[in-house]
Formats: structure tokens, C-alpha cells, sequence
């Protein structure tokens, strides 16, 4: 819910749910899931070999064995910003081609090697991707929704409730408003009153169906008919938290068309498709996690939180521990490395050990309202979730997920991204340390650019296969904006769009034609 201030209704702390409900998380999640995208070129047409490459149906162009599809075609050109000028479909694709070629560059130049930050990136994204995998193959590819629930959740749908609401402080607090609500339903409104005199400022806000809720509360309020004046909670939610809600009124908003009812049955059907999928995939982690209980050693805790809060509120609420953790040894000498910071499944964890997981998975916090007086108990639940998922990583591991098509191509499509930022840096740094250009003439510097760009047209140009009819087909939009995974560890959906030069001439590729 988008209320502001103390009592704001914070969703779910499991992360994939958030992603649903908004067009750029949408394509995220469907790009997660291997399920086409709206609009997606399809083609009946066999798969092709040509330079030795096998191109499958969605294969827009190959350069030299690197494959871009048209999937990837659209996503990094439409999950991300372009520049004005690089809307174009061919210069689009001739920017990727580009970025191609770069790639198999840095692959025969050791100076544009991956250094370790990026190698430590590049593990990190593929392990995410295995878990998003995993996510499918053990929740999203198991529910079904029984048609019974469905019909009441269509027939719901429709509603729209104004709620009054507050976000209680504590367990114990919400045990005793769960006290006064059951044993005397009939005062619930002077209970509201003295919550709202205790918590301030009486919250309200309307809420639909396919709004990005909390499960707890979407379930609350769409499973079965409620009346208004109805006290709903202390409802717990995924963050742990508690909220205690009252539908103040509630509004129906009938479908006229059969065009809007077969677009709301289509829309349902999808939302508790992956309502259920994220409870099934809760049971699943569950099921990982049993038996693993976490024990702080409270004086590392202590330390080392403490010491955590001064970075962040230091570096103006940026997260710190995952850019100053290496620096511990050296500037925080009283942290020993090699203590105990925490039990878990029959094992002692060092800070060692943990600053080895947050080298591929920086810390995620549950809610981006971190202050003082929250900061150490989200620290608590992030080093949580960044356990969980170091176990859900090895459950993938198990699963061989690492080699899933999905995963392999994902990370080809960054390494390819990061090589060929590298070499485009060293291409610039070699013609400034020869003494051809200057950094600080910009028309310069742009003439050497564009020939060398030039130059590596021409010598790729044989070995770069386009299926021109494809190309054809897809159309782009022109509409900025990018595409994000909240509360993942790395939630740029795709790398940035590789803007290396302003042409959408594309006849240095020899062949023009499919094989």
C-alpha cells in the first residue's frame, strides 16, 4: 500500500510477488519465467545453421558464435534507456552487434580481462537467475488454480475497499489489540480511537484487487465477501509485521463488455496464479530451511551492526557493508574476521565466511525506511534472507540449474555487456596513451572512435548472420524506462544499452539472407 509515514503497510519481504503488478516489473517477471512477452515475434519456421551457429526461430543475428535473439533485442533495448538519437530499430541492433564484436575483442586481450568485481558480479547474477529458476520449477510450474476459487476471486475482483489501517509496533502489541478485538467486538471502534491517540494520525487508503498487497492482506480481503465496519487482524505479514485493519466502506465497479470481463478473468486468473505460487514457493523455502536455526554471537552482532548503521548514515542511507566490508581489516582492527558471528546447521559462520557469500549476494534490506531505530533489526533479517538464499542457491546447485538455458543465456548476454565495456575503455586509453587522440577534444575523440568502429565492421563483417525478415517484424517503443527486480540482490533487469555509435547501417554484415 502507498501510504506514508510510521504506519506505512510495508509488502511482503519475499520479493518476487512485488514484481507483478507494474509493466516494467511484469516483463521482469516474464523474462524470469521463459514466458513470451506480449507481442513476441514467433515463427514456425526450422531452426538454421550458418558460420557453424545453430539459430533457432527466435535468432535475430549471430556475430562470430555470439547469438542475439529477439528477445534479447527487445529487452535491452526497451527494459533500459536509450539515448534519443539510438531509438532507431536498426541502430539498435546495430549497437548490439557492436557490443558483439567488442566482446570477442576483449576475449583475445588480456587488459579487458573480467576483473574480480565483475567476475564476483557475473557469479552473483547466475546464481539469482538459478534461484528465479528454481522459483518456477518448484512453485509457479506447480499451482493451478481450482476453478471454484477463481469464479469467487472474478466475482471479488471488482471491489475496491477504503480501509483504515495501523502498523502495530510489536507482537506483543498486536496480541493485545487481538485480545480486545475477540473479546469485545462491539467496542472495536474505541479500540481504533485509542490505537490512533498510541500511533498518531488516523491512516486511510483505498485498495483493489490488483494492487501489490501483502498476501496476508489481499487474502483478508478478497477470499470472502466483507461488510463494511468489519475489523480485520492483527493480520501478520510476510515482513514479520503486524497490521490491524477496518473497511470503512467498500465499492463495486461492474464490467460492462464482454471484452472487459474476458480481459478482468485473464487478469485474475494471473494474479492468483502467483499468489499461490508464492505461497508454494514460502512452503518450498520452508521446507529447504527446516531445521536450520540462526544464532547470533550477540557481541559480533552488536559490533558489527553498530558499525554498519555509522556507514549507512554516513553514506546518506546508501547501503555500506557490502562496498566497505573489505575494508574491515584495515580500518576497524577490533573486528576480528575470523570470530564466531553466528551458528547455524551444526556449523560456526565467521564474518569471513559471510563476506565470502556477500561477494556474489551484497546484503538486500527488507524495506528501504531504515533508520536508527530499525537499522539493526533489518541488518538481523537481511544477513536471514542472505542465508536462505545461500541455501536455495545450493538446492539449485543440486538441481543442475546452472546449466539451464536461461541461465547460461542471461549470463552470456552480461559477460558479453561487461567485456565490451572494457575493451571500449581500453580502445580510448591506448589511442590517448599513443598520443592519436585527446581526451579533451570531443570531436576528436569521436572521429578515432567511429573509425575504429569502422574498422571492426569491416573485419566482423563475414562472419555476422541477420534474419532480416525477423527484423522486419519487430517493432521497438520509444518509451524510457527501466526495468527493475525490487529487493534482489541485482535488479537491473538487463545491462545498459550499449551506446556505441549513431549508425543503423547494417550492410558490413556479408550475409543478408537466411541459410
Amino acid at each position: 500500500m502507498g501510504c506514508k509515514g510510521e504506519n506505512r503497510m510495508y509488502t511482503s519481504g519475499m520479493k518476487i510477488l512485488k514484481s507483478i503488478f507494474s509493466i516494467i516489473i511484469i516483463c521482469g517477471f516474464l523474462y524470469y519465467m521463459d514466458i513470451p512477452l506480449l507481442g513476441q515475434m514467433k515463427s514456425n519456421a526450422p531452426a538454421r545453421s550458418y558460420l557453424g551457429v545453430k539459430h533457432g526461430n527466435d535468432t535475430l543475428a549471430s556475430v562470430d558464435g555470439k547469438v542475439i535473439t529477439a528477445r534479447e533485442f527487445r529487452e535491452r533495448s526497451e527494459f533500459t534507456v536509450r539515448p534519443q538519437n539510438f531509438k532507431n530499430k536498426y541502430i539498435t541492433l546495430n549497437n548490439l552487434i557492436m557490443e558483439k564484436i567488442l566482446s570477442l575483442e576483449a576475449e583475445q586481450d588480456e587488459k579487458s580481462a573480467l576483473n574480480s568485481g565483475m567476475q564476483s558480479m557475473l557469479d552473483g547474477i547466475k546464481e539469482q537467475q538459478m534461484r528465479a529458476q528454481l522459483y518456477y520449477e518448484a512453485a509457479y510450474n506447480k499451482v493451478k488454480p481450482d476453478p471454484v476459487e477463481l469464479k469467487k476471486a472474478y466475482e471479488l475482483s471488482t471491489r475496491e475497499y477504503d480501509l483504515e489501517f495501523y502498523r502495530l509496533p510489536n507482537k506483543k502489541f498486536a496480541d493485545r489489540v487481538d485480545d480486545a478485538i475477540h473479546s469485545s467486538p462491539a467496542k472495536s471502534d474505541s479500540l481504533f480511537k485509542e490505537i490512533e491517540d498510541i500511533l498518531g494520525k488516523k491512516p486511510v487508503h483505498t485498495t483493489k484487487f490488483d494492487d501489490s498487497d501483502d498476501d496476508a492482506i489481499h487474502k483478508a480481503l478478497y477470499t470472502n465477501a466483507i461488510k463494511s465496519g468489519t475489523v480485520i487482524g492483527p493480520v501478520r505479514l510476510s515482513d514479520g509485521g503486524y497490521i490491524v485493519m477496518k473497511v470503512l466502506k467498500w465499492t463495486d465497479y461492474p464490467l460492462i463488455s464482454g471484452e472487459e470481463q474476458q480481459a478482468r478473468w485473464n487478469k485474475v486468473n494471473d494474479i492468483v496464479h502467483l499468489r499461490k505460487a508464492e505461497e508454494q514457493w514460502r512452503s518450498f523455502q520452508a521446507n529447504v530451511m527446516k531445521g536450520k536455526r540462526l544464532t547470533f554471537d550477540r557481541h559480533s552482532f552488536e559490533t558489527l551492526s553498530l558499525w554498519a548503521m555509522e556507514k549507512y548514515m554516513e553514506n546518506k542511507k546508501e547501503d555500506s557493508l557490502n562496498v566497505h566490508l573489505a575494508e574491515l581489516e584495515i580500518k576497524k582492527p577490533e573486528i576480528d574476521l575470523d570470530k564466531p558471528f553466528f551458528t547455524m546447521d551444526n556449523r560456526t559462520w565467521t564474518l569471513q565466511d559471510v563476506r565470502e557469500i556477500i561477494r556474489t549476494h551484497p546484503l538486500v534490506y527488507r524495506t528501504t525506511a531504515l533508520d536508527s531505530a530499525n537499522f539493526r533489526q533489518q541488518f538481523r533479517l537481511a544477513i536471514v534472507d542472505l542465508m536462505r538464499d545461500y541455501y536455495l542457491t545450493k538446492s539449485a546447485y543440486k538441481r543442475s540449474l546452472d546449466k539451464h538455458e536461461n541461465v547460461k543465456n542471461t549470463i552470456k548476454m552480461w559477460k558479453d555487456s561487461f567485456l565490451a565495456s572494457n575493451k571500449a575503455k581500453n580502445i580510448v586509453d591506448e589511442g590517448v596513451e599513443r598520443g592519436i587522440v585527446n581526451k579533451s577534444d570531443q570531436h576528436a575523440l569521436s572521429e578515432f572512435w567511429n573509425s575504429k568502429m569502422d574498422s571492426l565492421q569491416k573485419e566482423y563483417g563475414h562472419k555476422i548472420w541477420i534474419n532480416h525478415d525477423l527484423l522486419n517484424q519487430l517493432e521497438l517503443t520509444k518509451i524510457d524506462m527501466i526495468a527493475m527486480k525490487p529487493g534482489f540482490p541485482y535488479p537491473l533487469e538487463v545491462p545498459q544499452f550499449p551506446a556505441l555509435m549513431d549508425s543503423g547501417n547494417l550492410d558490413y554484415a556479408t550475409p543478408k539472407k537466411s541459410h
